[in-house]
């Protein structure tokens, strides 16, 4: 059996590597074809398109595009190329989103690398131009991240073109519909912060539209929907990618808050620092004494706190368990996709589902 599972996870790590490697392939052209077009015009709109470019290329997943590309296999699509036109649009949407993230996060780090605002922050100060540098860094962060998602959007209609025309809306509900899904997430994220209160209704709000929406469930109905998937199937896998979506996200928090800064690519205890009530901050709030209540308060939102107490207050949290309250809830949500997915296996093509097969326990026990 240990070798029967050892032959399925090499077949699919390999079927993603595969992906990646074409999708990056596409993503390669696309930004050399659109670096054209800024030379072309004669601007130096170029310095944005190197950004939007260096960011893509910084070592992302593409988790999404795969879920994309391996949902439009499993249900027996032919329409690869604009599958892979899709997959790229959800690529580009999540550089924009991490772009905009970053400035509202005052966060320095993405995938190791210097983020955009900082990029340009540190480029005006070189320069010594006039002016604010860090205004400078944010307003041109902003503008790249509008650039990838002017791409984004551009990309999903050259995929939805052609289409019948119920399809082509269809298609372009779903992927428009998931753009402001997201912005709703992150909006409601932020008033959640600033009121520094939120029920457990409103953190799985957030939950949903940031992330069970948004990484896992739209784009795999995207790719399902091109290939022409019954009802019944898409449900099923709808259940799954929502499932799915938020297991990953609950992960990205533990991550962030547990996990090893090297293997996350950015500093451990960044949501108490940003002043996010995350379900592992709520969970340890809802279990804390006064005194441990008030030491995490002390924390959260304080972004001038020195690296040791910010680890020191990652250790209350895992006194008060909150880690072990969001694994409990990791697991029972990869249950659930586990579930929706085995329903529907023999409707789907073997080669789509071994992928989304292989994403259960990707998402859900990562380090990274």
């Amino acid at each position: 059996m240990c070798y029967q599972e050892t032959m399925a996870e090499s077949a699919f790590h390999q079927s993603l590597d595969a992906f990646r490697e074409e999708c990056n392939k596409t993503l390669g052209r696309w930004i050399t074809n659109r670096r054209k077009r800024a030379v072309e015009s004669g601007t130096e709109g170029i310095e944005l398109v190197d950004t939007v470019a260096r960011l893509v290329d910084a070592g992302g997943k593409r988790v999404r595009p795969a879920i994309v590309w391996f949902s439009h296999l499993a249900c027996g699509g032919q329409e690869k190329d604009r599958a892979m036109l899709l997959a790229i649009a959800c690529e580009l949407l999540h550089t924009y989103l991490l772009v905009h993230d970053d400035i509202m996060d005052h966060a320095e780090l993405r995938r190791g690398e210097s983020t955009a605002h900082v990029e340009f922050t540190e480029l005006h100060d070189h320069r010594a131009w006039n002016g604010d540098a860090q205004d400078y860094g944010r307003s041109m962060g902003i503008l790249a991240g509008d650039l990838a998602g002017s791409w984004s959007s551009e990309a999903a209609n050259m995929a939805f073109a052609g289409l019948e025309a119920d399809l082509a809306r269809g298609l372009g509900a779903l992927f428009f519909g998931m753009c402001e899904e997201v912005i709703w997430g992150q909006h409601l994220e932020m008033r959640v912060a600033v009121r520094r209160a939120a029920t457990a209704d409103d953190l799985a709000r957030v939950l949903r539209l940031k992330s069970g929406c948004y990484t896992v469930e739209r784009p795999l109905q995207l790719g399902a929907t091109l290939a022409g998937a019954e009802d019944d199937v898409l449900k099923a896998l709808s259940r799954y990618g929502g499932a799915l979506g938020e297991a990953f996200q609950l992960r990205d928090d533990l991550l962030g808050m547990f996990g090893d800064p090297a293997d996350v690519g950015k500093p451990v205890g960044g949501d108490l620092v940003e002043g996010k009530l995350t379900f592992i901050i709520h969970h340890a709030l809802q279990a804390a004494s006064p005194a441990q209540k008030a030491e995490i308060h002390d924390v959260l939102g304080n972004r001038e706190l020195p690296p040791d107490q910010v680890a020191h207050a990652c250790v209350i949290l895992e006194e008060l368990g909150a880690r072990t309250a969001g694994q409990e809830m990791i697991d029972q949500r990869l249950g659930i996709a586990r579930t929706a997915l085995d329903g529907v296996s023999h409707r789907l093509e073997p080669q789509g589902h071994q992928v989304l097969d292989g994403l259960i326990g990707y998402l859900g026990d990562r380090r990274s």
